[in-house]
């Protein structure tokens, strides 16, 4: 399936219309999936909406499908955090004036965390509990044995968790 899909984005770089739609329909579930985690749940939309306009624009700067797939999980959360922000401006709440930042101070120090992690690490994370493929669909797509892919996951995961409690 990588391989299609990196059929597909170099069709899409091309300009092939049909190509981009069939991209923007395969990712949607995804990133709408993610944006319902990391938003508000009256902001998911709105991220998902702005993720797949950039994507369209952007698609010719990614080196591959990995790429995107990173990067679009990087725009939802950034605008999720840009939208939960804006409302804290704009609506603050009136008897817990601390429960909108620690969403967003908990997606930045998610960010920070995964940023910091070994990309082999980080790629089973971001597939496996972002993306929520089954185990034996993330080691095929990374061209590893399921035993390796479990292995990694557990260590990324053990590593975010000291990342994110100190």
């Amino acid at each position: 399936m990588k391989d299609d899909d990196d059929e597909l984005l170099a069709a899409a770089r091309t300009g092939d219309t049909d190509a981009i739609e069939r991209l923007l329909a395969r990712h949607q579930p995804d990133v709408r999936r993610f944006a319902r985690r990391v938003c508000a749940t009256e902001d998911a939309d709105d991220a998902v909406q702005h993720t797949l306009v950039q994507m369209s624009k952007h698609l010719g700067t990614l080196a591959g499908i990995a790429h995107l797939t990173r990067w679009l999980f990087t725009v939802v959360k950034r605008e999720c955090i840009r939208l939960i922000n804006r409302a804290r401006w704009t609506d603050p709440p009136k008897d817990d004036p601390i429960a909108p930042s620690s969403d967003a101070d908990l997606a930045l120090a998610l960010e920070q965390a995964l940023a910091r992690l070994d990309p082999e690490l980080r790629d089973v994370i971001l597939l496996r509990d972002v993306e929520q493929r089954s185990g034996p669909e993330v080691a095929a797509s990374l061209g590893i044995t399921l035993a390796a892919m479990k292995s990694r996951l557990h260590r990324g995961r053990e590593v975010l968790r000291q990342a994110l409690t100190g």
